[in-house]
């Protein structure tokens, strides 16, 4: 299965061609990833790209799926060392002028992460590409995704607040240092982590959605 995504870049304009997108094609079991400058984001522009893709990247191929976890954060990743780069650059312009310089550093930072050892699949992409090609199984840890209370894996789309209202079960004052809470629901369960105060928020009122939104939509 793959990834994709596509995000805005600073205009670099390199002889008549300005690129404007990168767009990122990953691979989730081996996570090998390849990326490319776009002048435009038409369909045909981005279809061009995606019949670019190395052969290795069609291993297991099921399906492109757009906006993920995995492209979010390496857009994050990328733009960090593009922009350090831009910054360094700024130090030698005038004022008035800024680097927007993206594209020539693309594919060189594509290479230094696929070289790079992966923290869930414990090798870097390349391995586990060679790896894919005898047909071994490449087998990932869990990403560790969560609300932090200890309830199992969140989805991107899930709240950043628990869905339960707990109560405090106890604490715990230290000189020098901040509270500890630790919580519980009306059965005497919670999550087994402690909390500072700024990490919980006092409920008065407590209103629920209406049950029939549940019988009508599952």
């Amino acid at each position: 299965m793959h990834q994709s995504d596509l995000t805005p870049m600073p205009h670099d304009k390199i002889g008549n061609r300005v690129f404007k997108y990168r767009l990122i094609i990953k691979d989730v079991a081996t996570r090998y990833r390849k990326s490319y400058a776009l002048t435009n984001r038409s369909a045909s522009t981005v279809a061009k790209a995606i019949m670019k893709i190395p052969t290795i990247l069609f291993l297991g191929l099921m399906f492109l799926e757009p906006i993920k976890v995995l492209t979010e954060r390496d857009h994050q990743e990328f733009d960090k060392h593009a922009f350090i780069l831009q910054d360094a650059i700024d130090f030698y312009l005038p004022m008035s002028n800024r680097s927007r310089a993206w594209v020539k550093g693309l594919y060189i930072n594509d290479d230094i992460y696929n070289d790079t050892s992966t923290r869930l699949i414990h090798m870097s992409p390349n391995e586990a590409v060679k790896k894919a090609l005898k047909g071994e199984k490449i087998i990932a840890d869990p990403s560790g995704l969560g609300l932090g209370l200890g309830f199992g894996r969140r989805r991107i789309t899930d709240v950043n607040w628990s869905p339960k209202v707990y109560r405090i079960k106890e604490s715990l004052i230290q000189k020098n240092q901040p509270v500890l809470y630790w919580l519980m629901d009306e059965n005497g369960d919670g999550p087994e982590r402690s909390f500072v105060r700024e990490q919980l928020m006092k409920v008065v009122n407590i209103e629920y959605p209406p049950r029939w939104i549940l019988r009508d939509q599952y």
